[in-house]
């Protein structure tokens, strides 16, 4: 693969992957709230829904999408419903969350690994990007396996790298500030942006 090739798929997945959607709300609002580890069930969530997004897409799936809008809007409203119910779920929560103790147990792991992989992987918009875009930086006058494979794991490494760095500074933010009113103000701003992250999936279109 050519390196100007791959510095500009670089470059282009970084953009992307800083961009505010719901998996970087939804890591933000877990680790403000939460302790250290919860990075791992975050991001191995997220990491699996995208590896099996980038499959599907290329199983056909993504064309799939883009020719039926009955299963587009289907997937699109299970996965608004999904994070509007999240949101839902966060504000009922906030008055038992102990920011001077931010400890969860197994089971808690578990559930936030369930709530990232199902955010990321309710994205009919996700599979259908993979579709159309890793085909612009494939050459067919080389290995596209090879190729592949390269872009594949790069997107996978930059998308995990950003989204642990947005965890390791909400973490870092929140253990800066000793308020548990503003911290608490915090949490009820992430709450609210997931469920206003679910709205604004209601209206996503194909095109």
């Amino acid at each position: 693969m050519n390196i100007d090739i791959w510095i500009t798929f670089v470059i282009t997945v970084s953009i992307f992957a800083v961009i505010p959607g719901p998996t970087v709300i939804f890591v933000v609002a877990k680790s403000l709230t939460n302790e250290k580890k919860v990075i791992f069930p975050l991001l191995l969530g997220t990491l699996l829904a995208n590896i099996i997004t980038i499959v599907l897409s290329f199983l056909g799936v993504g064309a799939l999408l883009e020719a039926s809008a009955t299963l587009f809007n289907l997937l699109k409203y299970l996965g608004a419903l999904y994070l509007i119910f999240l949101g839902i779920k966060a504000w009922k929560e906030l008055p038992s969350i102990d920011f001077d103790v931010p400890h969860i147990n197994k089971t808690s792991y578990i559930n936030i690994f369930k709530e990232s992989f199902l955010i990321t992987f309710l994205n009919p918009k996700a599979i259908i990007f993979f579709l159309a875009f890793f085909p612009q930086f494939i050459s067919q006058n080389s290995n596209v396996v090879a190729q592949m494979a390269i872009l594949i794991s790069t997107f996978l490494i930059i998308i995990v790298f950003t989204l642990g760095v947005f965890s390791l500074f909400s973490q870092i933010l929140s253990n800066k500030i000793k308020s548990k009113k503003i911290k608490g103000t915090m949490a009820k701003a992430n709450a609210t942006a997931l469920i206003g992250a679910g709205l604004i999936t209601l209206g996503l279109q194909k095109n």
